[in-house]
């Protein structure tokens, strides 16, 4: 379940792919979250990205419009980071932060947190520089 979360899809999704229950879906990825010790379980994706993010590295093969706080809140939302905490941390407001999420949906042209997260992850990979991490 962790790779189908991984590779982005939606609960309902992964309730389809794995023939269970919706309810099932979201038991399982509060666990495996739990497990992890992550935020969110849209983090799942970003488990193989190197602890210290290198900005301007991967990123090159997004879109090339995203502003400088919208690769921190990117770069936040990967570990797991809700808008609240990511509202603190750069010292913005909760709105503000929903606004540079939307904006970064609709420039990285997916529909999910979940997505956007597996598609960094994804761009990490190919640009080759993620590190082996132990599976915890």
């Amino acid at each position: 379940m962790a790779r189908l979360i991984a590779a982005g899809l939606s609960n309902r999704n992964i309730a389809a792919t794995l023939h269970i229950s919706l309810d099932t879906v979201k038991r399982h990825g509060s666990r495996v979250k739990a497990k992890l010790s992550l935020r969110s379980t849209a983090a799942i994706a970003c488990l193989s990205l190197p602890v210290h993010l290198i900005p301007g590295r991967a990123e090159s093969s997004l879109p090339a419009t995203l502003t400088t706080t919208e690769h921190i809140i990117l770069l936040q939302l990967c570990g797991g980071a809700s808008s609240k905490h990511i509202a603190r941390v750069t010292g913005a407001s909760p709105r503000t932060v929903d606004k540079h999420r939307e904006n970064l949906l609709r420039k990285c042209k997916v529909r999910s947190t979940r997505q956007l997260v597996a598609l960094m992850a994804l761009e990490y990979a190919k640009s080759g520089i993620v590190e082996a991490r132990s599976n915890a």
